[in-house]
């Protein structure tokens, strides 16, 4: 748990001095959940929704390091809150921190629950992740799983068009 905690302060330190010190980041545009979903999620308080709420308003924004100061305020009230995990690792994916995004989307899953929907959201991220360093072979599989998940997956089956555009899997 302190090694969890000490990559997650880490982050947002490194991630803090980059922004602040970048001045052509790239922008990519990835799912960041509506106010709906959050408020969807049952939480430990309304604290912890308020806290996601702003932090993807930040992240809409292209604001990660406000964005991260939201998500470790609602982390600090619910370590285990699958939707913090998650967006940690949305901005991990937007600033090209691959492997902490994956890291995140790990933890995310490991505390969403048996829920369908919420797995099906984080194996999109992961695809995305391995879709964006070229991993194509990786990305067809999480978009598969995605797919199994929710079959009405629109993204999911644009994901899997795009790959099968690029290479012959199938």
């Amino acid at each position: 748990m302190g090694k969890r905690r000490l990559l997650s302060i880490l982050f947002i330190i490194i991630l803090s001095l980059y922004t602040g010190c970048s001045s052509d980041m790239k922008t990519i545009k990835v799912r960041s959940l509506d106010a709906e979903t959050v408020k969807s999620t049952i939480f430990a308080g309304k604290k912890t929704n308020n806290y996601l709420i702003k932090g993807n308003e930040y992240f809409n924004q292209n604001q990660y390091d406000s964005a991260l100061v939201c998500y470790h305020k609602a982390y600090a009230l619910d370590k285990n809150n699958w939707l913090v995990l998650y967006q940690f690792g949305q901005v991990a994916y937007e600033t090209d921190n691959y492997e902490l995004a994956d890291y995140y989307y790990s933890l995310a899953l490991d505390n969403c629950g048996h829920d369908k929907q919420q797995r099906a959201v984080i194996y999109l991220a992961f695809a995305h992740n391995e879709f964006k360093q070229g991993n194509h072979g990786k990305a067809h599989l999480k978009y598969i799983t995605a797919l199994q998940l929710d079959p009405q997956s629109k993204e999911a089956i644009s994901g899997l068009k795009k790959i099968r555009s690029l290479t012959k899997i199938d």
